[in-house]
């Protein structure tokens, strides 16, 4: 039986495939303050270790790691895994450098490496510690400095380099030890902030904030100063000689809150993690920019650890749990949080926003949907409006709601009835008519007219009781019905919009394919028609539906087209059957498609209801089965950046017992000249992998 060699690349690298779909980031990224960020909640029944999460760290293969109850608690974007201890104690800190795994714990500190197998092991340190230093209780930061690790615990700081580890006393005990930039700070809660030279301290600052406060953080600021902060008495600026407070909004909820942990952002922001309200978001200056809780979406309020990943989103280490923001995404979020659910329409009219959803009608001033307000303040419910919105629509300055209950004419935060007619879908106006609408509804055509400066029910358009959903009005007065189950209606009505004098149906003939929907869409001030053999214009000359050639070249590949907007700067936002995306028009007058961006919320459209409001620059709405999503067209973010696919475990069976080699094998990496061999019997080979992406998890299978 001859043996055929098998060439493997290495289990324990990755190589690069391109996710289109996926959101990645650049050095522009940006946080915003509108919405909420998508957020992922990973529940301790689902990783399977303990609740509380006291660090956070990323390997260069892009997988993450957490201190965690249990041990070392590993997440490689599919797969969840924990390593424990020796001693079984609560892990404290963690530091992947490349792709070694730095933990600490109590009265132990290690690391993570492959064993021959290939599988991750702890490999203790204690061994080297001088037997006088062995009881130094917790290890709660490690940090990189070069060729040396420093592990640090309240007793002792330990310098491990090359093959021996160094120990550093306090003259009391110490507190944390933090990082800025190039310098290594630590509380002597004796004397004060020392910082780390060689390998000794020395005193910097005596300041009492040092002394009489537990400082949980420390991070750079503007013009060489730091900031501290401290757990109860809000955030302080020290400029190398005096510490004076930080008057900022952010400071004023740490007094309240209890700060626990901060980490300066790589867009030049900050993130505050809490003790009792969840995370701070805020600028250079101060100011508030996000304000994520429990209320909002965390699993709990106390928030332990924080780290930046490399795609600048933030994993937050909680008291229970552990959860995922992804803060540089261009989208965001009003959902429940903000009493907004499923979103049928949007539109923002005299400074105030309108959400239309399946519970009523939603405003709020356009200039206080800020992340950080309460969001339960936020929008409120215009009385009246209870139930099914379906539409809305500004004529002459003056908006209309389309509600399941009838028609309302809205001014400001109140609801006028203009017609309880059940079912009102659209609106119209007809052409040179500024005193005229014509809508649709469940039952057909109705007529509202305007006097005395108001508007009011004017009676049914006769001689058509179809539902009437989409409406367009041609150069003919022609009016124009999709209609879902029957197809295209072409209605020939009265002058005065009172009657409908014929009605031809159009399906399956003059052009148009057996298979429904025919949908209307409004280009360039004339009708298109979508159906799932193409996009169509009508050609009155002849009575048919004919090709057109640039849309279908436009949208080729792209499937059915259910809906078309055209914005004011001829942008096309279009939405399939399952994704949404934008035909950027460019100065040339050519397209660009952009799909990526909207590939997060591709799963949570509604189908057949879909529907977008463009508020330019920098703000476009989207209504979804989750509530409202606001999309920032001023957040430029790298859309092909290549993605890791990491192998973890290949394996070789059939007749014999099976071989596997796991990440970072040294039968493979040792050997690549020379390849391992199996015999026939080992003929079936399984190949496990992933890829360390976490934006939308239910996105992405492998």
């Amino acid at each position: 039986m001859n043996a055929h060699p098998i060439r493997l690349g290495q289990p324990g690298t990755c190589f690069s495939l391109l996710f289109l779909i996926l959101i990645f980031n650049t050095s522009t990224a940006q946080i915003k303050d509108v919405g909420l960020p998508f957020i992922v909640n990973h529940q301790r029944a689902v990783y399977n270790a303990g609740s509380q999460n006291w660090s956070v760290t990323q390997s260069s293969r892009g997988f993450m790691y957490f201190a965690n109850n249990d041990g070392i608690l590993e997440y490689d974007g599919t797969n969840w895994n924990v390593y424990s201890v020796p001693n079984a104690s609560v892990v404290r800190s963690v530091l992947a450098i490349g792709d070694t795994i730095y933990a600490g714990a109590f009265e132990e500190l290690g690391f993570l490496a492959p064993d021959h197998t290939g599988r991750l092991a702890w490999h203790s340190l204690n061994h080297m510690i001088p037997p006088e230093f062995a009881y130094f209780d917790e290890i709660w930061n490690i940090f990189h400095d070069g060729d040396r690790i420093i592990f640090q615990s309240f007793y002792y700081i330990f310098i491990l380099e090359a093959d021996s580890i160094k120990v550093i006393e306090p003259e009391g005990t110490f507190g944390f030890m933090f990082r800025v930039e190039d310098h290594f700070y630590v509380i002597d809660r004796k004397r004060g902030l020392m910082v780390l030279e060689d390998d000794s301290v020395s005193l910097v600052s005596e300041d009492p904030v040092f002394l009489d406060n537990e400082v949980n953080a420390l991070l750079p600021y503007r013009r060489n100063a730091l900031l501290i902060g401290t757990s109860n008495k809000g955030v302080f600026v020290w400029n190398g000689d005096a510490v004076t407070p930080w008057e900022s909004q952010v400071s004023e909820h740490m007094q309240q809150h209890d700060l626990y942990t901060a980490i300066k952002l790589s867009d030049g922001n900050y993130a505050f993690g809490s003790i009792s309200n969840g995370i701070y978001v805020a600028g250079p200056d101060g100011n508030l920019l996000q304000h994520i809780n429990r209320l909002k979406g965390l699993q709990n309020n106390t928030v332990l650890a924080l780290f930046e990943d490399r795609r600048n989103n933030l994993w937050m280490g909680l008291d229970k749990g552990i959860d995922f923001a992804e803060i540089s995404s261009p989208l965001t979020i009003f959902d429940y949080n903000f009493n907004i659910e499923s979103t049928y329409a949007t539109v923002v009219h005299d400074g105030i926003i309108y959400v239309g959803t399946n519970q009523g009608l939603f405003a709020a001033q356009l200039v206080n949907v800020s992340n950080w307000k309460d969001s339960r303040d936020v929008f409120r419910l215009i009385d009246g409006t209870e139930g099914q919105v379906w539409s809305l629509k500004v004529i002459n300055n003056t908006l209309f709601c389309g509600h399941n209950y009838g028609c309302f004419q809205i001014d400001g935060f109140n609801a006028r009835p203009v017609s309880d007619i059940r079912g009102f879908w659209s609106f119209l106006v007809p052409p040179d008519r500024d005193d005229m609408i014509v809508a649709g509804t469940f039952t057909g055509l109705v007529k509202l007219e305007k006097s005395g400066g108001r508007w009011h029910f004017s009676g049914e358009v006769e001689g058509f009781r179809e539902s009437s959903r989409d409406l367009f009005i041609d150069h003919r007065n022609d009016l124009w019905i999709s209609h879902g189950y029957r197809g295209l209606y072409r209605l020939e009505i009265s002058d005065d919009f009172s009657k409908v004098e014929n009605v031809r149906l159009y399906y399956n003939e003059a052009g148009l394919p057996v298979e429904l929907p025919y949908n209307i869409q409004r280009l360039n001030g004339q009708m298109s028609i979508t159906t799932r053999e193409g996009i169509r214009t009508f050609d009155y000359r002849h009575d048919r539906f004919e090709l057109d050639n640039d849309m279908n070249d436009l949208f080729a590949g792209k499937g059915f087209i259910d809906k078309i907007h055209q914005d004011a700067r001829g942008n096309l936002w279009y939405f399939t059957d399952n994704q949404m995306g934008v035909m950027r028009r460019l100065e040339d007058g050519t397209y660009r498609d952009i799909t990526s961006p909207f590939s997060r919320i591709n799963d949570i459209l509604m189908y057949a209801f879909q529907n977008i409001f463009v508020d330019p620059p920098n703000n476009v709405f989207i209504g979804t089965q989750d509530g409202l999503v606001h999309y920032d067209p001023g957040i430029i973010n790298d859309y092909q950046s290549a993605e890791n696919v990491c192998f973890t475990e290949i394996s070789f069976y059939g007749k014999r017992p099976a071989v596997s080699y796991h990440a970072f094998s040294q039968d493979i990496l040792n050997n690549r000249e020379s390849p391992p061999r199996f015999p026939h019997a080992l003929n079936s080979v399984i190949f496990r992998f992933t890829s360390p992406v976490f934006e939308n998890p239910s996105g992405i299978r492998f």
